[in-house]
Parts: structure tokens; C-alpha cells; sequence
């Protein structure tokens, strides 16, 4: 029996396209908490599909796909 083992490794432009989304989710994290915080204060609650639907078309702006976004916004501790 032959066996093959395969290492993937990124290329250099998938390198920079990740390093570049980890500032945006970065930004996109720390905004998170800090509106869950301060709509705390005021008493507005999201439900987990209303909060994840905050940063609807910013993906096209980010440049970025729109699960990456809501992934990152459901994570958050909401």
C-alpha cells in the first residue's frame, strides 16, 4: 500500500487577503461588543438573527463575504 501525505499551504495572496480581514473582523468585533454594551445601557436588546443583520451590504464594502461578517458577529457574546 502507498501511501501520499499533501501539505497545503496558502499562497501569497491568500496570506494578505487573511491578514487583511483580521483587522476588519478585529474592528468588526470590538464594534460589536461596544454597541452590545452601550444598547445595554439604554435597554435595546437584539435577538440573534436582528443583531446579525446590523452589518447587512457592508460586506461589499469591505470587500469581504457577508458570512464572514455574520460569523464574526454571532460569535460576539450577545
Amino acid at each position: 500500500m502507498i501511501q501520499h501525505q499533501l501539505k497545503l499551504r496558502l499562497t501569497k495572496a491568500q496570506e494578505r487577503r487573511l491578514d487583511d480581514w483580521l483587522w476588519v473582523l478585529t474592528s468588526v468585533w470590538n464594534f460589536a461588543i461596544r454597541k452590545i454594551e452601550l444598547d445595554a445601557k439604554d435597554g435595546i436588546y437584539y435577538t440573534p438573527k436582528g443583531f446579525q443583520n446590523l452589518l447587512v451590504n457592508h460586506s461589499k464594502n469591505l470587500d469581504m463575504p457577508s458570512h464572514v461578517l455574520q460569523g464574526m458577529l454571532t460569535s460576539s457574546p450577545t
